[in-house]
């Protein structure tokens, strides 16, 4: 298995800037639910109402990767490939921090979905 940026024997500096830019992201989308939820009391027509519901969903959920992120750099397991257990690129990680999986797991994990059969991820 190769070292992931996480790993044991890799200086915690190389895992600040990562926890700074989740830090970041963590912030903006608790401000975004907040200013989402102090609108969803205000009325609107109904059309503005379900574009609130969405954003917001999808604010909970990017809030949720950015959380298990920063726990997966808590436990030491940040860039690691929670399938093959390989080191995530640092390039990937740069470009999506909250990523779960190396490119070549997660294309075949995107190709099973894509082809309806299922894909488990190891716990």
């Amino acid at each position: 298995m190769n070292q992931g940026i996480g790993s044991p024997g890799r200086s915690a500096l190389d895992l600040e800037p990562f926890r700074r830019e989740l830090n970041l992201q963590r912030r903006f989308r608790l401000e975004q639910l907040g200013t989402l939820f102090n609108e969803a009391n205000l009325p609107c027509p109904a059309a503005q109402a379900e574009v609130r519901a969405v954003l917001a969903a999808g604010a909970q959920q990017a809030l949720a990767e950015i959380e298990a992120a920063l726990a997966r750099l808590s436990r030491g397991r940040f860039g690691n490939c929670e399938l093959c257990g390989n080191s995530i690129s640092v390039h990937q990680l740069e470009a999506i921090p909250t990523t779960r999986f190396c490119l070549r797991c997660d294309h075949r994990r995107q190709a099973k979905f894509n082809s309806g059969n299922e894909f488990s991820v190891r716990g």
